[in-house]
């Protein structure tokens, strides 16, 4: 992803929509534009909106007799500012047969190089940060658009997540478009409830388990944040900062778990008074699971499903804290073309057996991105294996799994469903509906 947070100085984002693909609504754009009032972000509507949108300001051109437009002109905050548009109708057709291999070009692709310049103006210009759109042939073409424009394009799921930690950063936490809690802490708690629905009774490990859960979300916005500021030193250590603090957090959500149940279900196992040998990591707690096993043998069979996450998340906890650490690296690829693809990655070749193991929990691929749902890159060179992976995405499908677990792991110890219980008088059952509706970002 190249970046689309300029600046953690910055006041507000500047997002440009793509007219011609964004006011075919769905849900999530109607999420995005339920945002157009806030002073956070100032939206833009690109050239030749069919229609206006309340509130949304549009960036016109001038076009000259044969049609070339000439000039844009972009509404600013003391009045409306011009520039010249030096790039003609032969020049935008001969490039848009070259990218899209159609001659000539179809009406929809001069479109969209033409949007593409006037977006490099924007951006050159401070006018906008980037360009959101529901256009798969702009978001599949993406890699060629932002090296030829210098520009940043990002699709409308995309920019859920990135106005969600852009305003995290400035002290905001939305559980709706019009409700800012004011709280990091109750945000966080409501998204951890959300996700954990069957967490509804707390003893002293549960609660411990409870903080643990808030935290690691939070790693997960803080790594969200490096990842949309774009690949850099910086962005990369500050990644792995948080990431390493993740797997801690996992494991430490393992832990209590095990030490709950053995607490709960009364499990005493040869080497109970050593803590480490109470764990759901098989080669630390293979005495208590053979004892969880007869006590409990739907739960044990619960966390034998699991078996291969827990262990890789162990796995890469050894690796951060005991041994010779994580291979983080930033990665470049040229295909040639014009396209480029520059990410702050992992390299698990030390570790092919986590990485097989991560590829193996693989259902897809992430929508318009050389990475696969659980973050391993998944290129335009597939004659070459790489053994890499991006740790925010994945941190992010490591959590949808752990919470998960989590959730199926609480109801096999007897918690309800704390989400599902009706109680019109509950306002934390309010707010977490709500988010769960209404919010965005992870």
């Amino acid at each position: 992803m190249r970046k689309v947070i300029p600046s953690l100085r910055q006041s507000e984002l500047r997002i440009l929509l793509d007219a011609s693909s964004i006011l075919n609504s769905d849900h999530n754009t109607a999420k995005l534009l339920s945002y157009s009032g806030s002073d956070l972000f100032r939206l833009l509507l690109s050239p030749d909106a069919p229609v206006s949108i309340p509130g949304v300001e549009e960036v016109h051109v001038t076009r000259d007799a044969n049609g070339d437009v000439t000039s844009i002109s972009v509404p600013v905050r003391d009045g409306v500012a011009r520039m010249g548009f030096g790039y003609t109708t032969q020049t935008i057709s001969s490039l848009a047969a070259g990218v899209f291999s159609h001659s000539p070009p179809t009406s929809d692709d001069m479109r969209r190089i033409t949007l593409g310049f006037v977006l490099e103006l924007l951006t050159k210009y401070g006018d906008v940060d980037f360009m959101v759109t529901n256009d798969s042939v702009i978001l599949n073409y993406r890699d060629w658009f932002q090296t030829m424009n210098k520009c940043s394009i990002a699709s409308v799921e995309e920019v859920l997540e990135i106005i969600d930690v852009f305003a995290k950063n400035t002290g905001v936490y939305f559980l709706s478009s019009d409700y800012d809690v004011g709280s990091s802490w109750y945000w966080y708690w409501c998204s951890f409830r959300s996700k954990v629905p069957h967490y509804n009774v707390s003893t002293d490990i549960l609660a411990a388990f409870a903080s643990r859960f808030t935290n690691v979300l939070m790693a997960i916005d803080e790594m969200g944040l490096q990842y949309y500021m774009g690949a850099d030193n910086d962005t990369m250590e500050n990644t792995m900062y948080h990431f390493k603090h993740f797997i801690a957090l996992v494991c430490g959500i393992f832990d209590s778990l095990a030490i709950e149940t053995r607490v709960r279900l009364h499990i005493m196992f040869k080497g109970d008074h050593i803590p480490s040998r109470t764990s759901l990591n098989k080669s630390a707690g293979d005495e208590f699971l053979k004892k969880l096993k007869v006590t409990d043998p739907n739960l044990w069979g619960l966390i034998d499903k699991h078996r291969d996450f827990i262990r890789v998340i162990y796995r890469m906890r050894e690796s951060v804290i005991h041994t010779k650490g994580l291979l983080n690296a930033g990665f470049h690829y040229d295909s040639g073309n014009g396209r480029t693809w520059v990410a702050n990655v992992v390299d698990l070749s030390k570790d092919i057996d986590v990485f097989k193991d991560i590829c193996s929990w693989t259902t897809g691929t992430k929508p318009f991105e050389p990475l696969t749902d659980w973050g391993i890159y998944d290129g335009y060179n597939r004659k070459t294996t790489w053994t890499l992976f991006s740790p925010y995405d994945f941190a992010k499908a490591a959590t949808r799994k752990l919470a998960e677990f989590c959730d199926c792991y609480l109801g096999a110890l007897g918690f309800s469903d704390y989400v599902g219980t009706p109680d019109p008088h509950n306002s934390l059952l309010d707010d977490i509906k709500m988010l769960r509706a209404e919010g965005i970002g992870f």
